[in-house]
């Protein structure tokens, strides 16, 4: 009997020390163990990692707010390259790239937001909206192809639209080699820059575009030609629009002042024009080039062609003058402001220029002679400004734009085609 309460004793005692050295090693855990990554909390506002992402070794993995790919090799990955049913993207240095990015003057779009190890820095595809704009992205190809912004004639569902060479999209009348079309300036956001097609009243002009055809015909409008259009027969003048019986057919207001060129082409004759302007007005080359392309749509806007605008110059502006050559001449067209946080459509009278170079030299002109009050120029310290950025910001401050973005375009543009050489 004694020997049995013995046995109980000691293998209660047991117990007690191992539950004992089982809190310990508890409490040990609690201890030491790391508190969770601050940039591993599940927010909506907070950058999400997955677990592969935070583990070392082959995989994701990050430091700070740089996200990387270690290879089984043990090497960062670099370029494109598809992880699981994702395509992303890593500089040179092996850090994964998010937002807008230029490969090979090649534009692509990765998502900023997301889990790391799932969705952040995928590549968008698709119809997908940017800053508010939509854009058109490859959703099928090879490494560097699916993904990248897809430019020229794009169908999504029912809808056409054209994207010009910088990657903007076509709105209004454009002329996209040597025809004319219309595209939806108006409407849900998704929508406008759709392709229109039938009857347009556009600046008290009227025109008819092409219900059918193929691509890059469809919606082109009937010039300088008669037509049978549901029985009736309308003629049209060179410039597209319906000529009735006021209208006079040999004014000099529809005669084209410039042909259309190659984006190539039109930047080296406008970087070779803004070159030789520089040299008397000290406004850098690269930035006048990178305006032109902007606001002409590279050459292919109806005020680039039929006006020898290359800037949206209008007929008024500032409220004073400066000296130029521009002999008086205008043209009216319809336009786009952006006022009260949205764009308003409004009617305005345009300079309506010889040639290009008067183009180039009237808008150096107003940049370095225009008055915000007496003796007060209102873009101060462009002249003679050689840091592109610095004067694009001057040109921005100073009212020329309403575009919120104005600068970052100009940049951007800048560096895409290196016009910095024209400097």
């Amino acid at each position: 009997m004694m020997k049995q309460r013995n046995i109980t004793r000691r293998f209660h005692a047991m117990r007690a020390a191992v539950m004992i050295l089982m809190a310990c090693a508890c409490l040990m855990c609690l201890l030491t163990a790391s508190p969770k990554p601050a940039y591993a909390a599940n927010s909506k506002n907070t950058l999400r990692t997955s677990r592969s992402a935070e583990r070392s070794g082959a995989g994701w993995t990050r430091e700070g707010e740089a996200v990387s790919y270690i290879l089984p090799s043990g090497k960062k990955a670099a370029g494109f390259r598809k992880i699981g049913r994702y395509w992303y993207h890593f500089d040179k240095g092996g850090t994964l790239s998010t937002g807008w990015f230029t490969v090979k003057s090649r534009r692509y779009f990765a998502k900023k937001t997301g889990t790391v190890g799932k969705t952040y820095g995928i590549l968008r595809t698709g119809f997908r909206k940017v800053d508010g704009v939509y854009y058109y992205f490859n959703t099928t190809g090879k490494k560097g192809v699916v993904g990248r912004q897809k430019t020229g004639w794009i169908t999504v569902g029912r809808y056409r639209y054209y994207y010009h060479p910088d990657g903007t999209k076509a709105s209004g009348l454009t002329t996209i080699g040597r025809k004319l079309f219309y595209f939806s300036e108006t409407g849900a956001v998704k929508y406008r820059g759709r392709l229109v097609t039938g009857w347009k009243t556009v600046d008290g002009k009227k025109y008819y575009f092409r219900p059918t055809g193929k691509i890059g015909t469809v919606g082109a409008a009937y010039k300088n030609k008669k037509v049978k259009i549901k029985k009736k027969y309308y003629r049209f003048d060179a410039e597209g629009s319906l000529i009735t019986n006021n209208t006079n057919t040999a004014s000099s207001s529809t005669a084209p002042v410039a042909s259309v060129v190659s984006n190539e082409v039109f930047i080296e004759t406008i970087g070779t024009l803004a070159h030789a302007d520089m040299q008397q007005s000290g406004v850098l080359a690269s930035v006048t080039t990178a305006q032109a392309i902007l606001e002409s749509a590279s050459g292919t806007s109806v005020l680039a062609i039929y006006a020898g605008n290359l800037f949206g110059m209008k007929a008024a502006l500032s409220g004073n003058n400066w000296p130029s050559a521009w002999n008086g001449a205008t043209y009216k067209k319809q336009t786009l402001e952006y006022m009260n946080n949205s764009y308003i459509s409004v009617y305005a009278d345009f300079r309506k220029y010889e040639n290009w170079a008067q183009s180039v030299a009237d808008h150096s002109a107003y940049l370095t002679g225009a008055q915000k009050s007496k003796g007060i120029l209102r873009y101060a310290g462009l002249a003679g400004e050689k840091d592109y950025k610095k004067a694009a910001s001057i040109i921005k401050a100073g009212g020329y734009a309403t575009d919120p973005g104005y600068v970052a375009k100009l940049c951007s543009l800048i560096e895409r085609y290196n016009l910095t050489r024209f400097d």
